[in-house]
């Protein structure tokens, strides 16, 4: 995993509160704040600062403004599941269990691991998400801006939006969903019986990567079509 340094942080603005049993809230503030959060799925319970809080449940986490670093993780998947805003700034987030990560405003950086149908929303900005491992059903929407999307690394099927701008999107090697949305958009299907939506009135590019029931819908009319190629069927319209 590729981690960019970041500059120094401010570590006494994050505070904690629980607003009933079960639920627990990290805020940040407009600085640039860095949060480790670690769960212990056995005594169900996480540590931030050297602190303990137990009887969790769901973690909602608000980088707030500023250049944050946000990385939520866990030993294996629980009852426990995060929900990660980075709010403004370039953020960078990684989660490893059940739960969804914003990006919001800003380029930022997202990396889900071994998330139960966890979601990756990308926000506004030129972001990079990548998936890894045993995400199971992932949701990603890069949202407005020149987006990075790799699941390549994924051991299950994935649903990739690129939301508006100029994505690059490389799937799984399994049975994907992908869609490029507005903009000039490259898609890699890789392995898998892939479905790949290009659509868009733009023009795209996709590679299914060659398997047995990989289905493109792409852009053909008297101005442009689409460059596609791997694929067992293609639907221009």
């Amino acid at each position: 995993m590729f981690v960019e340094t970041l500059e120094s942080r401010r570590l006494c603005s994050v505070t904690v509160a629980q607003p009933y049993p079960g639920s627990y809230e990290i805020h940040g503030d407009e600085n640039d704040n860095e949060i480790f959060v670690e769960v212990n799925p056995d005594q169900n319970a996480f540590t931030l600062d050297g602190r303990s809080y137990s009887g969790i449940q769901q973690i909602t986490i608000w980088g707030q403004g500023g250049n944050d670093l946000i990385m939520v993780s866990s030993s294996r998947s629980s009852f426990v599941s995060a929900t990660i805003y980075g709010g403004e700034g370039d953020d960078q987030i990684s989660l490893t269990f059940d739960g969804s990560v914003h990006g919001d405003a800003g380029n930022d950086r997202i990396f889900l691991y071994d998330s139960f149908r966890g979601e990756a929303y990308g926000g506004s900005g030129d972001d990079y998400v990548w998936l890894s491992g045993d995400n199971v059903d992932a949701n990603v929407d890069g949202g407005e801006g020149d987006d990075w999307i790799d699941a390549s690394s994924n051991n299950f099927k994935v649903f990739i939006h690129g939301g508006a701008g100029n994505d690059t999107i490389f799937g799984s090697n399994y049975d994907d969903h992908l869609f490029g949305d507005a903009g000039n958009n490259v898609v890699y299907g890789l392995g898998g019986s892939d479905s790949i939506s290009i659509r868009n009135g733009d023009y795209d590019c996709a590679d299914g990567g060659g398997d047995v029931g990989d289905v493109c819908y792409a852009d053909s009319n008297s101005q442009f079509q689409d460059s596609v190629s791997g694929f067992e069927t293609v639907f221009f319209g």
